[in-house]
């Protein structure tokens, strides 16, 4: 999969390899249905929207969204999540500059599947003091469950 930030650009390759199957298993009600974090992260709560070629998820920490993912795995669904992702990353850049990636601007990646992530201004607030390092693995793991029950592989 191909992960990418629209707030800061970076991007990588997180191949299917690097999620161990008791992850999967573990995040499979949460990529069905949404739903609150495992301890101990129980404090955050994720809601997934899926149609029949993406998914977008938003995680949130008490009521505060932290970041919104775009998940696209069939070339007729990228330009809807796409667009989506785009929509709320101007729409939020516009008021709190400081989201905005400083030399780019955002791209919809060509490589399928891609999982684009974008973080919400509540996002410092939200973190509670942690530097929610895991918040990229959770997505991209989240992203890898998602797929891999709905049957799309890269």
């Amino acid at each position: 999969m191909f992960f990418y930030s629209l707030n800061t650009g970076d991007h990588l390759r997180f191949p299917e390899t690097g999620v161990k199957a008791a992850t999967l298993i573990l995040l499979h009600r949460l990529a069905a249905k949404g739903g609150r974090l495992p301890p101990p992260y129980a404090a955050f709560e994720v809601e997934v929207l899926h149609s029949g070629v993406g998914t977008l998820f938003t995680l949130s920490r008490e009521g505060l969204p932290v970041s919104t993912c775009g998940l696209a795995w069939a070339r007729e669904g990228t330009s809807h999540i796409w667009d989506c992702l785009e929509w709320l990353y101007l729409s939020l850049s516009d008021q709190f500059a400081w989201l905005m990636a400083a030399r780019h601007a955002p791209e919809q990646p060509v490589e399928l599947p891609w999982l684009a992530e974008m973080l919400h201004p509540a996002f410092p607030i939200a973190a509670g003091g942690s530097t929610l390092g895991w918040l990229g693995d959770f997505e991209r793991c989240l992203g890898w469950t998602i797929l891999l029950s709905r049957g799309a592989r890269a």
